[in-house]
């Protein structure tokens, strides 16, 4: 599956990406950036990714939120985990420019 396929809502409810590493969190997020998507309140996805709040079981939506994988799982939410979407397959596809941006200091 594709990221973009992730757009489209299963059984009426979004669907969410579970990130067990903040390197795959950051990957996600600036492929989403890179879609024209912010968070819900309208802030880039690069200047914050959130993990701290979570760790290994932040997951995202599509729509610009974030909870932790259990919470998502108790609410019947279709869960993806990052290693099944196509786009990251193979390595370091989207390639991290965080640090490039001068971002980076807001994640450590």
């Amino acid at each position: 599956m594709t990221l973009e396929s992730l757009f489209e809502r299963r059984g009426g409810r979004i669907n969410v990406i579970h990130c067990d590493t903040r390197e795959k969190a950051h990957r996600l997020l600036k492929r989403f950036d890179e879609l024209g998507k912010k968070w819900c309140n309208g802030k880039s996805y690069l200047e914050q990714d959130n993990y701290n709040c979570y760790g290994e079981d932040t997951c995202y939506t599509v729509e610009g939120h974030y909870s932790p994988h259990w919470w998502y799982q108790n609410n019947n939410y279709p869960i993806v985990e990052f290693d099944e979407i196509d786009d990251f397959k193979g390595g370091l596809f989207y390639p991290l420019n965080f640090v490039k941006r001068g971002i980076n200091k807001l994640w450590h």
